[in-house]
């Protein structure tokens, strides 16, 4: 996981998620290559209430990071 850095504009943690993350949360997340912390491998966020948006990229698949994001849910979707 890729950790935030601090920004004096905002006096807080972040991460840079390039327009894809709208909304602040403590579920957004980055992780990156073990071997480059720059290639950001998936990224996950909040854009709207209850809407949020995956990236992904090799060497990921798409149902490698789906999984990855559907973990980082702190409540099961099947549940009412």
């Amino acid at each position: 996981s890729k950790s935030p850095r601090w920004n004096s504009e905002t006096r807080a943690f972040g991460l840079e998620f390039y327009n894809r993350v709208l909304v602040s949360s403590v579920k957004n997340f980055q992780l990156v290559h073990p071997e480059d912390v720059d290639y950001i491998v998936v990224q996950f966020g909040k854009v709207a209430e209850g809407v949020f948006t995956m990236d992904a990229r090799f060497p990921m698949s798409p149902i490698m990071a789906f999984g990855v994001a559907v973990s980082a849910m702190d409540h099961k979707l099947a549940c009412p």
